[in-house]
This record gives C-alpha cells, structure tokens and sequence, in this order.
C-alpha cells in the first residue's frame, strides 16, 4: 500500500479498510497500528517473523512490537519516522502491524439481565455488614493497608462449599469501608451459582487478558513473581485493572501500561475515594500438585495462578481469594526449594462458618 509521509495515521487506517473491506469489518478508527520495527531497522518480508505471521502465529519479536502504545491517529506517518529516527521505507519490508479488535468487547460490568442474582447479595449483606466474622475480616484489611508492607499479604477465605465466602464479598463492601471489586475467577459449568451469571461477561474479560499475558511472557523466568511483574511495563491486565478503577464498562485494549494504572490510582486518591480491593471467588484447582514441578502442563498452571492473584499485589491492592482447596495460600513460589528463609507475613487465613450462608443458601 502506498501513502504519503505527510498523511496522518488516521489516514492510514482508512486507507486500510478501504484497501481490504472483507478483512476489515470494524470501524477504521478501531485499528491499533504499531511500527514494524525490529532494533533500528524494518521488519523484512523474509524474516521468519514475517512468514510466520503470514500464517497467523505470533512469534517473541512480533510481540515485542506490540508491547507499547499503538500509533496516535492525529500524527503523520513523517512525524513517526522522525521521532524514532527509521530510515524511509522500501519495498519487501513491513513497516506497520495491524491489530483488529476484538469481535465482542471485553465488558467488566455486571450482565444486566442477570441483575436480581447481585440484588440477592447485596440485600443480605446489609443483614450481615456489622457481624462479628465481617467486622474481623474488614480488621484484617484494614490492618495490611494500615501496614508497612513492600510486598503486601494477601486474605484468604477458605473452607468448604455454601459457606457464605461469596456472600462476603457483598459483606465487606456493605461496610463502606471499602469498594469491593468481584471476580469469579474462571468460567465453570451451569450448575453453579447464579452469580457467576451475572458476572461471566466480567469473568471473560479477566481470563481473555489474564491468558493473553500468560503466553506473552509464560517463558521468561518466575513468572508471577511479585518483583519481576513489576518490571514488566505493558500488560493486557493493565487495561482490566484500569478500567475497573475508573468504573469503566469496558476495558479498553488500548490502555496497557503500568503508568495508566498509577495514574488511575492517582485520580482516585485525589478524590477521596475508598480503598479498592479485588477479591476472586473460587479461585482454580492446580493440576496435580505433585506433579507441577516434572509436569509442563501442571507447572504452566501453577505459574498462570500466580499471575492472577499476583498481578493486583504489585499495585499494593488489598487481595482477598476465596478457595475450597489449598491452591490459594499455598502459591507462593514454582520453586520448591526456595532458599529465602526470611520471616515476613504473606498470608492470612480467614475461617468462614455456617452462620454466613450465601443468599441461594438461605
């Protein structure tokens, strides 16, 4: 495709759709594009990266051009070449990747027709808000933010099935304390409770970027780890956590880096607003824990499970994880040999009893 230097991006991406309309359904507006750029030259045509692009995989140094803020729409094609001083652009090179967005958007609010299954909750919960197990919970938040914690610990709510630990997620918000983010962390079949009905568009959003980041940097070394996720500087995650900040109804999959978070955080804090806490209802099984550290499917999972839990902790985010089984405290490092023999508090284990039923229990 041939385009003046002197047009901008936005032209570009019309020209685009008008270029290949049965590829391009969407708005030419919704195009992400990114310079082809590997170190400081183009990508050639005939670099394995390219051909296997052709054939719809994406390699580490694709993904590595993706990994920063798509090209601004009102910039000229010039503008860009001179900001990141690339040579003029020739024949058999690719010069701009085109990301499409997704078919169906990734929605965080609650499903709307599934609204009288979250009223069922938060009417208990203003039953439930002052007792004495809600009051102890909210104590132990508030003891972590109060903390002088670099690394923050998380809450887990562990026991059995139909104890109440999904209705404390309504609980603690009830308080007023604190603004309460759910999350049912993974899709699961229709048998189970309604409310992850009503928060599957949610729960989607979450897996679609939660995955999407696994496989962008599962080969790298401890993923999950608390220390290195902080280095890691563009994330679909990112987006998701922004978004839910901001009460957004969508993420959008433009926003991407650990700045945006901050800067989320930022304006929260300048308007007096609650602390904000994520909480993951029926966080998933491992695979075989025995054979996590010999198995790449079981290891791959743990590492996945660290991520999800993990990602809100480098923001200092109060985490509370709700599980039936061990997998939620017991995540701390895919090394099982750590050497690191100092003391500190990672984890609190809240008991929850019968007394607090859910709201389809009752």
């Amino acid at each position: 495709m041939n385009i003046d230097e002197n047009e901008s991006m936005g032209d570009l991406k019309d020209a685009i759709k008008t270029k290949i309309p049965s590829k391009v359904k969407c708005d030419a507006s919704d195009l992400e594009l990114y310079l082809a750029r590997k170190g400081d030259a183009w990508l050639s045509g005939s670099e394995p990266s390219a051909q296997q692009l052709e054939e719809g995989k994406v390699d580490d140094d694709i993904k590595s051009m993706l990994y920063c803020k798509p090209l601004r729409a009102i910039w000229s094609i010039q503008d860009y070449l001179n900001e990141n001083q690339m040579p003029a652009p020739q024949p058999k090179q690719i010069h701009v990747l085109v990301v499409l967005p997704n078919e169906v958007p990734l929605t965080i609010s609650p499903n709307s027709g599934e609204a009288r299954f979250v009223e069922r909750y938060e009417s208990l919960s203003k039953t439930l808000a002052r007792h004495e197990q809600v009051e102890s919970l909210s104590k132990a938040i508030r003891a972590i933010l109060e903390g002088n914690f670099d690394i923050a610990p998380f809450v887990v709510l562990e026991s059995s099935s139909g104890m109440g630990k999904t209705q404390m997620a309504f609980n603690i918000n009830a308080t007023g304390e604190f603004d309460v983010f759910y999350i049912w962390c993974e899709r699961v079949p229709d048998k189970v409770q309604d409310i992850s009905a009503a928060y599957s568009s949610r729960t989607d959003a979450f897996s679609f970027c939660l995955n999407k980041d696994f496989r962008n940097i599962k080969d790298r070394c401890d993923i999950g780890s608390i220390p290195k996720l902080r280095g890691i500087e563009n994330l679909c995650l990112y987006g998701f956590i922004q978004a839910a900040l901001l009460g957004k109804n969508k993420v959008d999959e433009t926003v991407k880096t650990r700045q945006d978070v901050k800067m989320a955080l930022e304006d929260r804090a300048a308007s007096g607003k609650k602390p904000f806490i994520f909480f993951l209802d029926e966080f998933p099984r491992e695979i075989n824990r025995e054979a996590t550290s010999s198995t790449n499917e079981a290891f791959d999972q743990k590492c996945r499970l660290r991520l999800m839990r993990n990602i809100f902790r480098t923001f200092g985010f109060v985490v509370v994880v709700s599980s039936t089984s061990g997998t939620a405290r017991n995540l701390v490092s895919v090394s099982s040999g750590s050497r690191n023999t100092l003391d500190y508090l990672w984890c609190i284990v809240h008991p929850i009893y019968l007394v607090l039923q859910s709201a389809v229990s009752l």
